[in-house]
Order: structure tokens, then sequence, then C-alpha cells
């Protein structure tokens, strides 16, 4: 079975575009391509090693794009009261703003309300549209 011909344009993932400038019968190493870079062999199936995952390509290669990972947080607590009292906070949804004024162990509170940790970095964020949570690193 054939997979490339004499002339073809052929694509790799480290070397790039390339054009099939040999093909010889009857060898382990049938197809040399031409790239940029200069010239490499390959079994006729596209491989660059023998029992390797096959690596050239009749179609182009998408290039690979990488998002940066979102940053985690997780729910403040007791210990953090020096970077809560006093902070203002906005609600996500209602954006109205409450002044954090009161600390407790499981709890914290504004004049209107108390809620949890948790609750906080759900619901809430600083008034500069941080989450209120503690970046996990």
């Amino acid at each position: 079975m054939e997979y490339f011909k004499l002339n073809q344009t052929v694509y790799h993932p480290i070397y790039g575009e390339g054009k099939v400038i040999t093909i010889i019968e009857n060898v382990d190493y049938s197809i040399r391509v031409n790239f940029k870079q200069g010239n490499t062999c390959f079994t006729k199936d596209g491989r660059c090693v023998i029992g390797e995952p096959i690596s050239l390509s009749q179609n182009p290669i998408p290039e690979i794009v990488n998002k940066p990972l979102e940053p985690v947080y997780e729910p403040f607590t007791y210990e953090d009261y020096n970077l809560l009292m006093g902070k203002w906070i906005r609600h996500k949804n209602h954006k109205s703003f409450l002044c954090i004024i009161r600390i407790f162990e499981n709890k914290l509170g504004t004049y209107e309300l108390l809620m949890t940790y948790e609750d906080l970095l759900k619901d809430y964020e600083f008034s500069n549209g941080e989450p209120c949570g503690k970046k996990v690193e």
C-alpha cells in the first residue's frame, strides 16, 4: 500500500512542510523528504523510527495552541482576618457593595449579614474584581 508519491507536499510536527524527493522500494526507510532544515528519511507509512508513531502527514498539521491555566482559589480562613477586615466586597450578581466588619472562626460578616468563607468565595468578589479567596499555587 502506498501513502506518498514523488513531489508530494507533506507535513511533519517538528520539521514543518516538506516535499517527497525520493521513494526507494524494499528498504526500511524508503521515503526521503526535503524540509527547510534538510532531508529526512521515513518508512513507507510515514514513521521516522520503526515502531514509533507515524509522524509524516499528508495533510497540514494544526498548530498546537496552549492556553494559560485558570487560577484556582480556595476559601479564606479565620487566620486570614488581616486580609479581610475592612475590605469592600460586592456580590457577583447584584453588584451591591458591603464592608467586612466581623470575623469569626467559621463565618465573617458585614452590617447586614453573616456568611461562610466558602460562600464569600462563591458569591462575592473584592471591589477591584479579584476573587474573595486565596490563590492556590
